[in-house]
């Protein structure tokens, strides 16, 4: 009886709870100010974060002839997080071919805004910019390369660096 006893308290002293934060319903939203044709096929799309995504359509060889065509999601860290899915084909040819031409005029002012749900891992919605890619006429600025995005850092840096320690 006092072996049973024993066995039921120390099995409670090893009981482990998680706790985890759950963000599976929260969508992902994407300001795209960039986009143009990358190598194999495939399109980089720059997000308002400096972070470069791949958009890849359905049976491209690189990818082992993928099936679904999909967006590659990298994370504010740079790291590759996810593939969301594209519902068809369709709608990544049609991308694609806007982003071939006129990823010349797609900037801040004029980008893409994605969103993609969690929940599905899949681009929920896809609004495109307002670019005629038939216009025959634009901006000067539109023909030279744009600037690269990077974060903005701000002024007061020295407030946000920790102290300085034994170590430092």
């Amino acid at each position: 009886m006092r072996a049973l006893f024993l066995f039921f308290i120390l099995s409670n002293a090893y009981a482990l709870e998680i706790i985890r934060p759950d963000y599976t319903d929260k969508d992902i939203h994407l300001n795209i100010v960039r986009a143009y044709p990358a190598s194999w096929e495939t399109f980089t799309l720059v997000n308002s974060n400096s972070r470069e995504m791949m958009l890849v359509c359905a049976n491209n060889r690189i990818f082992d002839h993928n099936k679904r065509p999909f967006i590659e999601y990298r994370n504010y860290y740079d790291v590759k997080v996810a593939r969301f899915s594209l519902p068809n084909d369709k709608v990544c040819q049609d991308l694609s071919r806007f982003i071939e031409a006129a990823h010349m005029s797609i900037d801040e002012d004029d980008g893409f805004k994605i969103v993609l749900s969690r929940k599905d891992m899949s681009v929920k919605q896809i609004v495109y910019p307002n670019i005629d890619p038939f216009s025959d006429t634009g901006e000067f600025e539109d023909l030279f390369h744009k600037k690269q995005v990077i974060i903005n850092i701000p002024d007061n840096i020295e407030d946000l660096k920790m102290k300085k320690g034994p170590l430092n």
